[in-house]
């Protein structure tokens, strides 16, 4: 699917998922004409509508995939690791605090 987006822009959140102008519209929250107004752009433009549904596709391929999260989770994991060296060994029978407590 290439589908590009509009995003109501929060404080945090949408931005970083659109990027206004390449992979969509962000606009701002509860402003219906901007809304529609992005729409049109996007309905009325095949050429705009296909560059930006492609964009949004390879970021969120680039972001999402699962190539891309087990990165994250494994950098994530190695980050906790270092912190953990010369520690005792964490059981389950320790419990969430022990976690907490890294």
């Amino acid at each position: 699917m290439r589908r590009p987006g509009i995003s109501a822009r929060k404080p945090a959140g949408s931005r970083r998922q659109s990027r206004h102008g390449r992979t969509g519209f962000v606009v701002p929250q509860a402003d219906p004409r901007a809304i529609a107004d992005a729409a049109g752009r996007l309905l009325g433009d095949p050429a705009l509508r296909r560059r930006m549904g492609d964009a949004a596709r390879a970021t969120a391929t680039a972001r999402f995939s699962a190539i891309a999260q087990s990165r994250l989770l494994e950098d994530a994991l190695l980050a906790v690791s270092d912190r953990c060296d010369g520690m005792t060994e964490i059981t389950p029978a320790a419990g969430p605090a022990a976690l907490r407590a890294l």
